[in-house]
């Protein structure tokens, strides 16, 4: 039926059907497996409603009700595309079977299969093969030079080409280091046969000074020769310890300095000035060979001083005192004698050849001697030889 639109509104088309061809068609629509309930407004127009049974909301529900007896039954209810129709559906709720179970649960077990599957075979041939080669590539890179990795690479061709590759190397790099060492260890030996030729040298020429010493008419050139005898011991004795040197610490400048106290003992009354007694206060401390020259000259040529200081002020003994201690900077270098006076009689700015000789060693220590008159002392500060690590 058409209807005439007023001016100015829309028009319409109504259609009208029976209700019983209307049943026929929503029984098609609710045509399923239950009980199946079609109402129209609050009212059910096909179905008897249960008990209890309320009119279905605006949006589709599900639900599941239990029965007395163990049985179930689930509840679907909403609102039909034909409005202002709405749907009831009651059917019985089954129970899985264990094959049901299994057939649903199938096809996710097997990814999880596959995922388990694959990453043990990516553990096994890709991510433990790497660990180990990683753990093995740390290792060489410590220090230790026998490590290989042709057991460490698994079964991948790429994985065994890369270890084939690098122990290759590791091989080269472990002979070429043979050789290196093996000539170090040579030039080490023929360094230290250099310093002992050396040493025995200027005790030679020590031994022949002190011969012509004694044919000396004067006290003047006695005490001379007895200068010239005491700087050639003083290097003969440095070369002896350079000859024992160790590799990792130096040169022992404890037995270095003990040894040219010793010796200086024995040589100043040689040469006619006083009868020194030399107490020794040292610390265990390793120098350089570059340091141990000027220490050992310092040490000669300040207690050579003292003793002509001494034998000018007309006496026969003398004492001296020698420390050598380890401080925050290195190590220090203390020489105390009480003939040295008030004024600093080596000074940079004496004429002496003493005094130009300490300087000049001084230098090459990079230091700075310092004299306290009131002890009075001697001081300089020195390097240590770098402790191995």
């Amino acid at each position: 039926m058409r209807e005439e639109p007023k001016t100015g509104e829309p028009g319409l088309i109504v259609a009208t059907a029976s209700i019983s061809r209307l049943k026929a068609r929503l029984g098609e629509i609710a045509a399923m497996e239950g009980s199946t309930i079609v109402w129209l407004g609050d009212k059910a127009i096909l179905g008897s409603a249960p008990p209890g049974a309320s009119v279905p909301g605006g949006l589709l529900t599900v639900r599941r009700v239990n029965e007395s007896g163990g049985r179930g039954q689930v509840v679907a209810a909403g609102p039909l595309s034909i409005a202002p129709f709405a749907l009831t559906t009651i059917v019985p709720a089954t129970h899985l079977a264990a094959a049901d179970v299994l057939a649903i649960a199938a096809p996710s077990l097997m990814w999880i299969a596959a995922l388990l599957i694959g990453w043990m075979v990516v553990r096994r041939f890709v991510v433990r093969p790497l660990q180990n080669m990683a753990s093995g590539v740390r290792a060489y890179g410590a220090g230790d030079d026998r490590v290989r990795l042709s057991g460490r690479a698994g079964q991948t061709d790429e994985m065994q080409a890369f270890a084939e590759t690098f122990d290759a190397m590791a091989q080269d790099m472990a002979e070429a280091r043979q050789e290196v060492d093996a000539a170090l260890t040579e030039q080490r030996r023929l360094t230290r046969e250099v310093h002992h030729r050396v040493k025995n040298n200027l005790q030679i020429i020590a031994s022949l000074i002190s011969i012509q010493a004694r044919e000396a008419d004067g006290a003047d050139v006695a005490r001379a020769y007895a200068s010239i005898q005491m700087r050639v011991g003083a290097l003969s004795i440095v070369h002896r310890w350079l000859y024992e040197e160790s590799e990792t610490q130096g040169v022992n400048f404890t037995a270095l300095a003990h040894d040219l106290c010793a010796s200086l003992q024995q040589l100043i009354p040689t040469a006619k000035l006083v009868e020194p007694r030399i107490n020794t206060h040292l610390e265990r401390l390793h120098i350089s060979q570059d340091a141990a020259v000027p220490l050992a000259f310092l040490i000669t040529e300040v207690i050579a001083f003292a003793a002509r200081l001494a034998a000018a002020e007309g006496r026969e003994k003398m004492v001296i005192d020698v420390h050598v201690r380890r401080t925050e900077r290195g190590g220090e270098l203390q020489i105390c004698s009480d003939a040295f006076g008030e004024d600093d009689p080596l000074a940079p700015t004496e004429t002496r050849a003493a005094a130009r000789i300490v300087s000049g060693m001084v230098r090459q220590l990079r230091g700075r001697l310092t004299y306290d008159a009131d002890v009075p002392c001697y001081s300089v500060e020195f390097p240590l030889k770098p402790r191995a690590r």
